[in-house]
């Protein structure tokens, strides 16, 4: 349920099926590291014992209270486990980081128009325009195929606003037509696609932890190659130190 404390813990096997094992409810405990680690502990001890199975890994999300619970697992002595961030998610961070400001509201706001309104979606099909995406929160690498099916068919969509500009909502032809937030969209599709293809990489059933650091390595050279701000490049180099264990390498 939204907004619920709910700790979700999965399991992962060598086949790369993955299981739904336990659904804690958190919301009499304060979500500190030390109460998080008695709760992947009990967790990993349980599956050990019930399954006669081998726990190798622990991946999580990097929080401050979550790193430090990764790291509080590591130490104890009666697990023996590798812990560490998942990269998806740090991808999404990175994500969040190099958005060019306005962009993804002005973009879904004229997307959403031209879906969910009844006239200028009509017309918009009539002109053969073809789906675009809308981006979803739950799904990280939605806003850079937002952007994209948008840039292509943005052409098809300045067309329609031209045919009907006498019924189009004048707020939506304004930002259409505004040359700056269409560069501003592929100035921030530039720095978001190759985060998604990273991301799709990342997410994918087969991925194994190996794959990681050259996947940061690939994004990391994309950037510099695009010209991008040393701002930016310094903060994926530091999302990639944040990333990388030991036991990537």
């Amino acid at each position: 349920m939204p907004n619920e404390h709910v700790a979700c813990v999965s399991v992962t096997t060598s086949d790369s099926d993955t299981y739904l094992t336990d659904a804690v409810d958190t919301s009499r405990n304060g979500h500190t590291a030390e109460y998080l680690t008695d709760v992947a502990s009990t967790v990993i001890t349980s599956w050990t014992q019930q399954f006669n199975c081998l726990i190798g890994s622990s991946v999580t999300y990097s929080a401050p209270n979550v790193a430090k619970m990764r790291r509080q697992l590591q130490e104890r002595d009666d697990l023996d486990i590798v812990t560490y961030g998942c990269s998806a998610h740090l991808f999404n961070l990175l994500a969040k980081y190099v958005g060019v400001k306005g962009v993804k509201d002005n973009i879904v706001h004229i997307v959403k128009h031209f879906r969910n309104t009844n006239m200028p979606a009509a017309w918009y099909k009539t002109a053969d325009g073809k789906a675009i995406v809308m981006p979803q929160d739950v799904r990280w690498n939605k806003m850079a195929y937002c952007l994209e099916s948008y840039l292509q068919n943005w052409p098809v969509i300045l067309q329609v606003c031209e045919k009907h500009r006498g019924e189009i909502d004048t707020n939506i032809a304004t930002k259409l037509k505004n040359i700056g937030i269409k560069r501003n969209a592929e100035d921030f599709l530039i720095r978001l696609k190759p985060i998604a293809v990273a991301l799709d990489g990342m997410q994918s059933d087969t991925c194994v932890i190996s794959e990681t650091v050259q996947t940061w390595k690939d994004l990391e050279k994309t950037f510099e190659e695009n010209d991008q701000p040393i701002s930016i490049l310094k903060h994926v180099k530091d999302r990639y130190n944040q990333t990388m264990t030991d036991s990537h390498f």
